[in-house]
């Protein structure tokens, strides 16, 4: 056919591409810096709870809660767009964070592993921040969009597990404040 713009998709201005680009590469990046807060957390939590035996059931319950969504989460954005798969993981992060604080108030290890699980959804969600990444800009730069979110993600994974010692102690039950700063991150995020 003679009309190659018909085959095209609208491209937004280069400002805007990095602008969604730092939005993806944000929201990537604090959910991975609260699971790996999480998963440097909850095992020492639960010991201290007095089950060493099952330390890292919380852990798993990140892993199991990302692969049971990352098919609807999918779903969600085919059907209802993007924003909702991402506003979704969003929502979950939240609760999430939300319900380990509970967790922790209350001692609970079946709370600290919902929440967990609740984590893995954010995680699931956040990861299809890859694959966006390379839609929102321009053919040029589709390679660099994909490896600076990772690279942005990567470099803030370690954030968590920083932000959960240097909060241990601010609140009454060591590493409440990281998980309630947590949830304030997946409500900005």
């Amino acid at each position: 056919s003679g009309d190659k713009g018909a085959d095209q998709k609208a491209e937004a201005p280069v400002p805007y591409q990095f602008w969604n680009l730092a939005l993806l590469g944000l929201t990537f990046s604090l959910a991975q810096s609260t699971v790996s807060g999480h998963l440097t957390v909850s095992p020492l939590v639960v010991d201290d709870l007095g089950y060493s035996n099952i330390s890292t059931l919380p852990v798993f319950a990140v892993d199991v809660g990302a692969m049971v969504s990352a098919w609807f989460i999918g779903w969600v954005m085919r059907k209802q767009g993007r924003r909702a798969g991402f506003l979704l993981g969003e929502f979950a992060g939240m609760l999430a964070c939300l319900t380990c604080a509970g967790a922790l108030y209350l001692n609970s290890l079946a709370l600290l592993t919902i929440g967990g699980f609740l984590l893995g959804i954010w995680s699931a969600a956040a990861y299809y921040a890859r694959f966006v990444a390379g839609d929102v800009v321009s053919e040029r730069l589709k390679g660099r969009a994909v490896s600076w979110v990772l690279v942005g993600s990567s470099i803030c994974a370690s954030a968590g597990p920083v932000l959960a010692t240097r909060t241990s102690t601010v609140l009454p039950r060591q590493f409440m404040a990281f998980y309630l700063i947590a949830a304030i991150l997946a409500l900005v995020s």
